[in-house]
């Protein structure tokens, strides 16, 4: 795209987009966020008819519109709509960046930012996207203290893990990608991030890697945690709010009224679900917090196996750090995160025996 002798990279313009929007999803100015969603849908369909669609995508696109249009049934046109853009958005920019050359520039620029925040964080206690703390939605971000050029730390972690991920193909960290989690403070990503690094660690030893074999070792952690469920409860519960929210993963997670009404095969309407489930804490009630539980309410189970059908080969890396996440919430199909791991396996991951 050239703009007289300026040359502008599409790419860069739609990530550019996609940071933006990902920064107003945790403010008040949730309106421009819609906007900029809307701009990078009309952006990316335009990309792709001018491209030759595979019959494939051109099949997951299609059953994501009509999956919605389906769930008018029962459901209001904003929830319909709602299901569209954050299915819809994800699914074209793997389509579209998925067998393209992918400069890692601008997520290099916004992961040196948010290393760079945390470093002045810790040592000055002054938080560099401060500024925008009269914007934030929701007051327990500002209450955790730093979170990140995405003003939510959930997200911010999800990010730096995937680049750090990434990182570790070629270079050594030293340790210093636990200490910025550890740091960060978001216990859920912490874990999954060390469990996919093993994992990474054994299988590139035997110069294998197979998404499967994660699927696997997903299973056998969801089965220890079920069956130590109550052992792990009491040894929480006693430590205060922020490690107390491991108590209210699990007890949601294994408890099957919270996945009463979730199971769909078409979009539903997740406000609803959150106003008929919820467990309490401390005397407080608490709404779903399950990633798994998001993504079906929102998508519907034809909606979200299409996608990971599509997409998880391309994973390999990621899948079961996502898989492990997916317990506490689901950014895995943030349009920024798909791009992420595309850039990643680009980059990084072409000088590594995989077996998909």
């Amino acid at each position: 795209m050239s703009m007289g002798a300026i040359t502008v990279n599409r790419s860069d313009v739609l990530i550019s987009l996609c940071v933006l929007a990902q920064i107003f999803a945790a403010t008040t100015l949730n309106g421009v966020q819609i906007v900029l969603e809307l701009i990078i849908i009309a952006f990316l369909l335009i990309l792709i008819v001018e491209s030759r669609v595979k019959k494939k995508d051109a099949i997951v696109i299609f059953i994501i519109v009509v999956c919605c249009l389906l769930s008018l049934y029962n459901n209001p046109v904003s929830a319909a709509l709602l299901s569209v853009k954050l299915y819809l958005t994800p699914v074209l920019i793997f389509i579209y960046f998925k067998d393209r050359s992918i400069s890692l520039s601008l997520l290099n620029l916004v992961f040196f930012l948010n290393v760079l925040g945390l470093f002045i964080w810790v040592l000055f206690s002054v938080n560099i996207f401060g500024f925008l703390d009269g914007l934030l939605a929701n007051d327990n971000i500002a209450d955790h203290g730093f979170s990140g050029l995405f003003l939510n730390y959930h997200f911010t972690a999800d990010f730096m893990a995937i680049m750090m991920i990434g990182y570790s193909l070629k270079y050594r960290l030293y340790f210093l990608d636990y200490i910025y989690l550890f740091i960060l403070f978001v216990p859920t990503a912490l874990l999954s991030y060390f469990v996919q690094q093993q994992f990474l660690r054994i299988t590139r030893k035997r110069k294998a890697l197979n998404s499967v074999n994660q699927v696997y070792v997903f299973i056998s952690i969801v089965f220890v945690l079920f069956v130590f469920n109550e052992v792990i409860l009491n040894i929480f519960g006693v430590y205060g709010k922020k490690l107390g929210s491991i108590t209210i993963i699990l007890d949601q997670f294994f408890n099957k009224e919270f996945w009463l009404g979730a199971l769909n095969l078409f979009p539903n309407d997740i406000v609803k679900h959150h106003n008929e489930h919820f467990t309490y804490y401390r005397g407080v009630p608490i709404v779903n917090e399950i990633g798994y539980i998001t993504l079906t309410m929102q998508g519907g189970l034809i909606i979200v196996i299409s996608i990971i059908s599509l997409v998880y080969k391309d994973m390999k890396y990621f899948l079961l750090y996502f898989l492990l996440t997916m317990i506490h919430y689901s950014y895995f199909l943030s349009p920024l995160v798909i791009y992420s791991c595309l850039a990643i396996n680009f980059n990084f991951g072409k000088d590594h025996n995989i077996v998909s």
